[in-house]
């Protein structure tokens, strides 16, 4: 992520950031580790890495954003919501505990990051697509907008709970958060509407953390 960021000429602090995300996954690598071996896994360690021979660093801003809004701006966001829901729903030992609540802390500001990446995309681009990438960066927000306004239903009702979880984040944070930003620039606030279900408990949480990494009072909702 971080030579990507450099690839775009993004501002020192993002790339900065993105490396400090790397080294919170280590991080998060060796509590995972530790809580398996304190379940009984002794043996449990990591291996070698399975990387690729050539690393496909992505050079077009245009595609960075694509990345980002789909890595962080959605699935991180709704991994995030995951863990939430799972503190919520209670019965994890207390190492559990401790060391889900972190991560739950540090995705969120990964997940910041993604947006701050966005946003500084969307102010700093000024292409049309004539340099071979797919459209503006505008282009793929909007683009994004609309495919997940199509797929993201007003009724939850007769979802199952992993596809409500996703509809909450989608609806709760995801899609208003992008039309902010091709309206303004900006991530503007609105009134949190009432979280009934654990699902939506999870998501209003988890739009909460983003929205004060990304240093705004409350989330972004319709």
């Amino acid at each position: 992520a971080a030579l990507e960021l450099m690839a775009v000429g993004a501002p020192a602090e993002l790339v900065a950031d993105a490396h400090q995300a790397a080294i919170d996954e280590v991080r998060h690598a060796s509590r995972a580790f530790a809580l398996a071996q304190l379940f009984g896994g002794d043996q449990v360690a990591p291996s070698a890495f399975p990387l690729k021979p050539e690393l496909q660093i992505s050079t077009k801003l245009s595609e960075v954003v694509r990345k980002n809004l789909e890595e962080g701006c959605m699935a991180e966001m709704v991994s995030l919501a995951k863990a939430k829901e799972q503190l919520l729903r209670g019965g994890l030992t207390t190492d559990e505990e401790i060391a889900l609540q972190q991560v739950f802390q540090d995705e969120a500001r990964h997940a910041a990051l993604a947006w701050r990446t966005v946003q500084w995309a969307l102010r700093s681009d000024g292409s049309d697509g004539s340099d071979g990438s797919d459209g503006s960066v505008r282009e793929v927000l909007q683009r994004a907008l609309h495919h997940l306004i199509r797929e993201t239903p007003s009724d939850k009702s007769e979802k199952s709970e992993t596809a409500a979880l996703h509809d909450e984040v989608m609806s709760r944070s995801t899609i208003p958060w992008l039309r902010s930003l091709l309206q303004t620039q900006s991530f503007s606030l609105a009134d949190e509407p009432e979280a009934e279900s654990v699902p939506a408990q999870a998501a209003s949480a988890t739009a909460k953390a983003v929205a004060q990494a990304l240093g705004v009072g409350r989330a972004v909702t319709v």
